[in-house]
Formats: structure tokens, C-alpha cells, sequence
């Protein structure tokens, strides 16, 4: 945040969550890139009368500008899209249903990431992120439903209550019903203990051989121990 005669700019405190939600607002045309969603995002504005911010300098309240941008690049991020309008000094509420054209592979944020050097020992990463979950919202202002689309070992799944079906074209994934977009950095290894060890390693949910094995020997050694139930 800046005013003319304040320089330079106030730089606010960084996020302290690993996850950094997008808010973007929609144009009404027929397709939106969600580039142009995110560049619209992080342009530089002045603010209005109505929004004038009070500067420490100047003493007084000016129309500051405000320009968005990301310090470091996230583990994760989170990008909401504005899908309800509410008009100034007016009741009308609405939804909107532009279809915004997103990425499945390779979102690239490189144009509102101002330092890269997130990796081990200060080294750059390229933030480069890679989408394994969609929120969508059926229905208008009043009412409506949610389902969700989730990525999971290299294919889409549809989530619709107790309902859970394959995704035969990924490209079902990108609809006007798209709400929240879920996305990964590339360099970010997936883990079972981002599930709270709900998910075993391995076909089908089952444990390894190895995982098995280690387990054995486990209970071996306590039964030797005197440890195990039928130790006298």
C-alpha cells in the first residue's frame, strides 16, 4: 500500500498459512482465462473516497494504491472464484456462471511471485502448480448443491454425495460449475501423511510387502519381549 507522497510502498506482513487463497472477480464474457483472472488480480489500483486508507506519513486519509502480489510461492494454493455479484446500494443478488478456462498441468504464477527462493537452502523454485481438486457449486444465491472433483494416482475422480465415479475425459474437470480450484507446487513431493496415514502405500489401499514384512519382524520381537498378549 503506497500514496503519492509515501514511498516506499508499506510492505504488510506475509501469510502465515501454507495455503493462499485467490479471490478473483469474473468479467461477464462467454470464456475467462484464469491468467487473466490472476493478472487483473495483482494489477496496481488506486482506492476510492469511500475506501481512502490513512497514512502515517501524510497524516491524514488519502487514496492510497494497492497493488496484491505473492511474497513466496506456497506449498499449496487455493484460488476461489467470485461466483456471486452484489451490486452497490441495491438488494440484487446473483450468480454468475462464466465459464472460466483453467489449468490442469503447469499453472504458472511466476508474474505475482516476487521471491522464488522457497527450496532447501535458500535455492529457487519455479512456481509451477499442478491441479488434484475442483469444488463446484450448483444452483443459484438461495439455494444449491456442491460436488467436487479430485485427482488420485493419475486419474479424476467425481465426488456427488455418496456417488464416486471415474473420470473418463479430464477435460469434465474445467465447467462453469468450477468454484474452488485446488492446486499443488510441482516440486512437492505427495505423501500418505498428507491424509493423516489414511491412505496405505501400494495397489488398491493395501500395504507393501516391505510395509508388511517390517511389521511382521515387529511382532515378532515383541512376542520375544514378553510383550505381546500371549506372553505368560
Amino acid at each position: 500500500m503506497v500514496c503519492d507522497a509515501s514511498l516506499p510502498p508499506l510492505q504488510l506482513p506475509a501469510h502465515p498459512f501454507p495455503r493462499l487463497p485467490f479471490v478473483l472477480i469474473l468479467c461477464r464474457e462467454n470464456v475467462i482465462q484464469l491468467t487473466d483472472c490472476i493478472q487483473k488480480f495483482s494489477e496496481r489500483e488506486q482506492l476510492t473516497e469511500s475506501e481512502a486508507w490513512y497514512c502515517n506519513k501524510c497524516k491524514c486519509h488519502v487514496r492510497a494504491f494497492k497493488e496484491m502480489n505473492i511474497w513466496r510461492a506456497p506449498p499449496y494454493v487455493i484460488i476461489q472464484l467470485k461466483r456471486f455479484s452484489f451490486r452497490n446500494n441495491s438488494r440484487h443478488r446473483e450468480k454468475i456462471d462464466a465459464l472460466v478456462n483453467f489449468p490442469l498441468t503447469c499453472l504458472d504464477l511466476s508474474s505475482v511471485v516476487l521471491n522464488k527462493a522457497t527450496g532447501s537452502g535458500g535455492a529457487d523454485v519455479e512456481p509451477l502448480y499442478d491441479c488434484y481438486a475442483v469444488s463446484n457449486h450448483f444452483g443459484g444465491m438461495g439455494f444449491g448443491h456442491y460436488t467436487a472433483y479430485a485427482k488420485d494416482a493419475g486419474k479424476w475422480y467425481n465426488f456427488d454425495d455418496s456417488s464416486v465415479r471415474e473420470v473418463n475425459d479430464e477435460s469434465e474437470v474445467v465447467s462453469e460449475a468450477a468454484y474452488c480450484l485446488y492446486y499443488r507446487r510441482r516440486d512437492v513431493v505427495e505423501d500418505d501423511a498428507d491424509y493423516g496415514g489414511v491412505f496405505k502405500s501400494g495397489e488398491g489401499g493395501k500395504e507393501t510387502d516391505e510395509e508388511e514384512e517390517e511389521e511382521e519382524t515387529s511382532c515378532m520381537a515383541m512376542e520375544e519381549e514378553g510383550i505381546g498378549g500371549g506372553a505368560a
